[in-house]
């Protein structure tokens, strides 16, 4: 894990801080084990300002087919929740893989089996994050999936203006048109993007709808 200097604030700042456990397997061959990237939440925090200021994104939820079973990373929730809740962090983003084309295929390739959850599994694996994410007084909100709120997580905003415009400093306000160059689910706001379809990413995820670049897996 990167040695962090002297901390300097930012306090426009609003982090999104993606960690799904499954760093360092070949679904995340560029990305260090949770163990380590979750410990990054207290220097993100300290960045920003504040707790509100940084979003826990377990995102996305996998499913894969191991030795003729179904796996998912649903049980690493558990473990990484008292870190990032150690760290103040209380809101959660979740969302259930989409998996295009192109990332199947690339699944194809590394000879990894995807798999889809039925709904009584859906169920399930949502109870057991709600009960969790209450243990530790976290806030669930999921992200483009709609197959979540039946069960009670509220969907999500992950660029919300409104919020955006409560924590700014001088509360500055921002537009509040939706963005319409998102899928038909996505509640954010209007924003610009840093990346794109045609960039490169050297982690590497499998399930990754952009261009990664194959890595070796951490051990």
């Amino acid at each position: 894990m990167q040695a962090f200097g002297p901390i300097e604030k930012v306090p426009t700042a609003f982090f999104h801080f993606t960690i799904t456990g499954l760093g360092g397997t070949s679904l995340e061959p560029g990305i260090l084990p949770y163990n380590k990237t979750a410990l990054q939440g207290k220097h993100l925090v300290d960045i920003a300002g504040s707790c509100e200021r940084v979003v826990w994104r377990f995102d996305p939820i996998v499913y894969w087919m191991d030795g003729g079973k179904k796996a998912s990373n649903i049980s690493i929730f558990k473990k990484i929740a008292p870190i990032i809740a150690d760290a103040g962090i209380q809101n959660v983003i979740i969302s259930l893989c989409q998996w295009y084309a192109k990332s199947k295929a690339r699944a194809e390739h590394y000879s990894i089996n995807i798999a889809e959850p039925n709904s009584e599994e859906i169920k399930r694996d949502i109870n057991q994050l709600l009960e969790v994410a209450n243990d530790y007084n976290m806030r669930l909100n999921a992200c483009s999936s709609p197959v979540f709120t039946p069960f009670g997580v509220t969907p999500a905003k992950c660029v919300n203006s409104e919020f955006i415009s409560i924590i700014h400093p001088l509360q500055n306000s921002i537009s509040c048109d939706k963005d319409r160059g998102q899928r038909k689910e996505c509640n954010c706001s209007k924003s610009i993007d840093i990346g794109s379809y045609q960039q490169h990413c050297p982690e590497g995820c499998v399930y990754c709808y952009a261009n990664p670049i194959k890595k070796q897996v951490y051990s």
